[in-house]
């Protein structure tokens, strides 16, 4: 996986300024800063890719596992933390959130990550998963392209909305 999100940075980046990418990013943009509100504090994204969401929702930080996506982020002004979401090289209690969007599915031990997260949340911290479930439309339109051998789909695992919900009260 780290070869595939290294080697396709540039293109993936690039998906968000067509017509397609700026409508179903602005769509989740919106849903996650009505969810977050104004992200007072300090953020970190998890899965921060190439900072296009920590970039429009405010001041937030970023960690990711791929050099070729956080250095996109780092450009667009994001400070950036090379290492997995499931072994978060961050102390304890150092954020007042984490967001987590659209990664959860790539992340092949989620319900180790998610106690990371509430690892380095503050007591009274919150902690914000944007996630396409399996048990729903794009989850199935991405089931299907996953099938199909997606360069990227390929290497997700959706959850149904009960099964992340499951994961994270576990965490």
């Amino acid at each position: 996986m780290n070869q595939l999100f290294d080697r396709i940075a540039d293109t993936y980046d690039q998906w968000y300024d067509s017509q397609e990418g700026e409508a179903i990013f602005n769509a989740e943009a919106i849903c996650l800063n009505r969810l977050g509100g104004s992200f007072a504090g300090k953020w970190l994204e998890v899965g921060v890719g190439t900072g296009h969401f920590a970039s429009k929702l405010g001041s937030i930080e970023g960690i990711d596992p791929f050099f070729g996506m956080s250095k996109i982020a780092a450009v667009r002004g994001i400070q950036t933390y090379a290492g997995r979401a499931e072994t978060l090289p961050l102390p304890d209690e150092s954020f007042d959130g984490v967001l987590m969007a659209l990664s959860l599915c790539f992340i092949k031990q989620p319900d180790r990550a998610l106690k990371e997260c509430f690892r380095i949340l503050q007591p009274a911290g919150r902690l914000l998963l944007g996630v396409v479930s399996a048990d729903s439309h794009w989850g199935e339109l991405y089931e299907m392209k996953k099938a199909t051998g997606h360069p990227i789909y390929s290497l997700a695992d959706l959850r149904s909305s009960l099964e992340v919900i499951a994961i994270t009260e576990d965490a």
